[in-house]
């Protein structure tokens, strides 16, 4: 009896426990979405972010004072340095606003004895119409150089062509600004090397390791030396296309021997040009708004840079297109971001008594338009809008449509964009006007990383458009990418789908969107293990049939990166209609461009039509009721056995 006895209260401390977990884990794993890949109905939206404070993290070696008054009144009484930066401009900046905007604040602060550096942290393109001419006309390499960057770092995106159309840039810019009579931006990346043929790319195998620069100002004798190097991010790194002709150096170890090498050559400031990111930690993006997730900015790229690497001053962050209204102080070091697409003109001040002071100037309509700049930006887009005309028969300010509800590229909590899946279902539809009869009910599948701008209320441009999804380039020169259409196995479309159940929560641009494709998860299950079910046009998949897929040809080459991020659990390899593996992409391609086939969806059908919504179950928190209610009956039933006991 003694040891039935035992065996109950076992069981009774088993049921507690199963109450417990069924009361903790709504909290220990959020509810689950069935993720039909199709969007809320959409929105109005906001288009510039809002400003929000970052938090100091610890003790500065410098106060923060200011070199004389607020900075909002633009008066600084001591000499010292004024640094001002970008990020991630992607071809987009209003170039002749911020032109004018960096005058007026060298201006003032050469008046007052500072001397002045202006900085980019790289991404100088992929993200307008501007970049359809990257290679032949070096269009935003120029205009920064004509602005006066002093360096520019290289971003991720600046690849994006490939290897030989960057050193064709290169080769562009330098005989351009010959003619025009321009001294090039110097170029600076310390932690990226080629393991090509080096004398195939002479301009990239001699991109600066360290830049000195003697700065000084009218009003002062006295000049400052100043150190500069660039980084390239890990994750950065890891979006390009064809990396395998790239060496990445360990990041605090190409940082480390550059501020030895600044320092040994008398710098008195460093400055790291740094494309790794200050938003992301851990691979998730944290609430930063919350105070309690401010000792995770240490985890982030530039975080760990700063915490890793002494004598560093400012690292000027580029990448994840963070917006840091109050800078992050990491080890003393100040670590700044300007957002992305020009719409801020950072400013941080250095005192010689070692305080600072830092804002973020908007770029706004009311700045006036420097002359010249605005001349050559009007020179430029004759010259796209000619390519335009030639290669696609349209001029990128013809209207295609009116639209009465505006697309932002905010993700809705339950992992919808409605614009992304507008864009999906435009695939399919151009897929089977291509294909006709060989179109076997193809899904279509568009990744958030690719969606690069919004569309407001009102009339939508073949500039617009285009904007939305504007990365690439075809082989004949088209702008934007191909799509692509190849088939793959029903266990590679739950593999796709676990991209979403695992890894998007942590990396936003990994995020999937779907057009005939449906999938339920649960998040409680253990990562690469959580989808459930997947049907493709309303059907359950199954494992071994094939199934026709459309994407664009930059999704599909980098979904060679799903065995990587899933730590090799995860694979996806397109094939041709019999299951053979193709080897190269461009046989699957269809003779149309991403951003064509989404503006002829747009002009056939509107974007009034809401997208089926994402349906939103939680089988976490009925199986938490089923575990309470057995844990219940368990602990009854043990009450029970124990009084009905005889003495």
């Amino acid at each position: 009896m003694v040891c039935n006895g035992k065996i109950w209260m076992r069981r009774t401390v088993f049921a507690v426990a199963l109450i417990l977990f069924s009361l903790l884990q709504p909290a220990l794993f959020p509810g689950e979405c069935c993720c039909y890949g199709k969007c809320t109905q959409t929105t109005a939206c906001e288009f510039l972010p809002q400003p929000r404070s970052a938090l100091l993290l610890d003790t500065c070696k410098r106060e923060i004072a200011l070199c004389g008054n607020d900075p909002s009144e633009g008066d600084v009484n001591n000499a010292g340095l004024v640094i001002l930066f970008t990020n991630d401009l992607h071809s987009s900046a209003d170039y002749p606003r911020l032109a004018t905007l960096i005058k007026e604040e060298t201006i003032r602060a050469e008046e007052t004895g500072c001397a002045v550096v202006l900085l980019d942290a790289g991404d100088i393109a992929m993200g307008s119409l501007y970049q359809t001419l990257f290679s032949t006309h070096a269009i935003e390499y120029l205009t920064m150089s004509m602005i006066g960057y002093d360096a520019v770092a290289l971003g991720n995106h600046d690849f994006d062509f490939g290897l030989e159309s960057l050193e064709k840039m290169f080769e562009c810019a330098e005989k351009r600004a010959g003619e025009l009579h321009v001294p090039l931006s110097p170029l600076v990346v310390s932690n990226l090397s080629l393991s090509a043929d080096r004398a195939k790319y002479p301009f990239l195998s001699n991109l600066n390791d360290t830049i000195t620069l003697y700065k000084g100002s009218s009003n002062s004798a006295k000049g400052l030396k100043i150190g500069l190097f660039g980084l390239m991010g890990n994750h950065a790194f890891s979006t390009i296309v064809d990396n395998d002709s790239l060496i990445l150096e360990k990041r605090s170890s190409a940082a480390a021997r550059a501020v030895k090498s600044l320092k040994e050559a008398g710098a008195e400031c460093i400055i790291c040009l740094s494309h790794g990111g200050s938003m992301w930690a851990k691979g998730k993006k944290p609430d930063w708004s919350e105070p309690s997730n401010a000792p995770l900015r240490r985890k982030t790229e530039d975080g760990l840079l700063a915490s890793e690497v002494d004598g560093i001053d400012v690292v000027i962050s580029g990448h994840d297109h963070d917006t840091l209204h109050t800078p992050v102080i990491i080890n003393g070091t100040i670590v700044a971001s300007a957002g992305a697409m020009g719409r801020y003109l950072g400013k941080i001040q250095l005192a010689p008594d070692g305080s600072y002071s830092y804002t973020l100037i908007p770029v706004v309509k009311t700045i006036p338009q420097d002359s010249a700049i605005l001349k050559w930006i009007e020179r430029c887009r004759r010259d796209v809008n000619n390519h335009f005309i030639l290669s696609c028969g349209l001029g990128i300010d013809d209207t295609i449509a009116h639209i009465g509800t505006g697309f932002d590229l905010n993700i809705t909590p339950d992992g919808n964009l409605p614009l992304a899946s507008h864009i999906a279902r435009s695939y399919v539809k151009k897929t089977e006007k291509l294909l006709a009869g060989s179109a076997k009910n193809p899904i279509s599948i568009v990744p958030y990383g690719i969606v690069r701008s919004s569309l407001g209320i009102g009339a939508v441009t073949v500039e617009d458009v285009y904007n939305v999804l504007s990365l690439g380039i075809s082989d004949s020169g088209a702008p934007g990418y191909p799509l692509v259409v190849a088939w793959l196995y029903g266990r590679e479309l739950y593999d796709i789908c676990e991209l979403n159940a695992t890894v998007a929560w942590g990396m936003e641009d990994a995020r999937l969107f779907f057009e005939g494709l449906k999938f339920r998860y649960d998040r409680s299950r253990p990562p690469f293990m959580r989808v459930i079910q997947v049907e493709a046009n309303g059907e359950p998949v199954v494992k071994d049939s094939l199934y026709q897929v459309v994407t664009g040809l930059y999704t599909a080459k980098l979904m060679g990166m799903l065995r990587s991020s899933s730590f090799g659990i995860l694979s996806v390899e397109p094939k041709d209609s019999s299951g053979r593996v193709i080897e190269n992409l461009e046989e699957a391609i269809l003779p149309c461009q991403e951003w064509l086939a989404f503006a002829e969806y747009i002009k056939e059908n509107g974007l009034e039509t809401p997208v089926e919504k994402c349906s939103i179950e939680y089988p976490t928190r009925l199986m938490s009721l089923l575990y309470a209610l057995f844990g219940l009956s368990l602990i009854g039933l043990t009450v029970w056995r124990l009084l009905s006991r005889k003495p």
